[in-house]
């Protein structure tokens, strides 16, 4: 069953920045702030991390419910990682210009972690060639006792998840 929106509000800021707020129907109380592209390639994804290093000390107790983090490639992912992936994701799902990473038992969502591929020289509309490898942590990773301030625990956990799907040792730039 997915999350359903019940209110969506937009926030603007006086730097030019919108900003989703959202509340779900399955935390009525509870609004989400989303904080897409920290780590783009624009001037935009400088500007949300300065708004968020500007917000950091008010939101250290905020509850922490998707984190996504993108490994890019020049040109193609290499076939090791793909391989890598597939021993242990091995059913594949496209949706638009996305494939998804699957287990066997796995339907559409995993509320865990989703891995998924896509061009983001298109989505983007870059004249670069880039590949993007998604890792999105969801709720269930978090099991609702992790907050802003647990960052740094949670880097060396998803690198080391990564790692386990992909082989390769990264390392995930700290905000």
């Amino acid at each position: 069953m997915g999350r359903s929106i019940i209110e969506a509000k937009i926030l603007h800021t006086s730097t030019g920045l919108q900003l989703p707020i959202k509340r779900y129907s399955t935390s009525k109380s509870k609004q989400t702030l989303e904080f897409a592209g920290l780590h783009g390639y624009n001037d935009k994804s400088n500007t949300l991390k300065e708004l968020l290093q500007s917000l950091k000390g008010q939101i250290q107790e905020k509850s922490l419910t998707r984190l996504d983090i993108a490994i890019d490639f020049k040109e193609k992912i290499p076939t090791r990682v793909i391989k890598h992936i597939k021993k242990v994701r091995p059913k594949q799902f496209s949706w638009y210009n996305s494939t998804y990473f699957k287990t066997e038992k796995e339907k559409k969502k995993n509320y865990h972690i989703n891995i998924l591929l896509y061009d983001k020289g298109i989505k983007e509309n870059l004249n670069d060639d880039i590949s993007r490898l998604e890792f999105s942590f969801g709720g269930s990773y978090f099991r609702g006792k992790y907050k802003i301030k647990d960052l740094p625990l949670l880097y060396e956990k998803m690198e080391k998840a990564i790692k386990r799907f992909t082989g390769l040792d990264i390392k995930i730039e700290r905000l």
